[in-house]
């Protein structure tokens, strides 16, 4: 696998190196054409905000397998990414065991949430749930 992890400063962080030996590093001020990726993973930037860093990944490098990196994840931020065709959303600090697992179920078509976001997305579903069967009642 061939994996290219974007970041402001084009530093690695020692589990992407540890998870992927085969990788390479950029920054956002260099695009990488002609070249193919198994999956492209984009830390965000503290310095800007996530909406347009999004719109300039996808503008560049939407027809790839993109997961996102963050420091702080947030859901508001997640469904966004997801939202945007990203494939994955994670902390930048995990381990390369739970790199590697990201890639597994990125390489077979699914999507990965951390634990504490996918209970989120549960709970936020409930209540559109909820919301909808009061809506669809039927008063006499």
């Amino acid at each position: 696998m061939y994996h290219l992890f974007i970041t402001e400063n084009g530093s690695p962080f020692p589990s992407w190196q540890k998870a992927f030996p085969d990788h390479r590093i950029s920054s956002p001020d260099e695009i990488i054409t002609g070249e193919l990726f198994d999956i492209i993973w984009f830390k965000l930037s503290f310095e800007k905000d996530a909406e347009s860093q999004l719109l300039w990944l996808f503008e560049h490098y939407g027809q790839n397998k993109i997961v996102v990196l963050t420091h702080i994840p947030r859901f508001v931020e997640a469904i966004q990414c997801l939202k945007g065709g990203a494939r994955g959303y994670v902390n930048v600090f995990a381990g390369s065991q739970t790199l590697k697992q990201i890639a597994e179920v990125v390489n077979e078509g699914g999507i990965w949430l951390g634990a504490e976001l996918m209970q989120l997305l549960i709970a936020s579903s409930q209540k559109i749930d909820e919301n909808l069967d009061e809506k669809n009642k039927v008063f006499h």
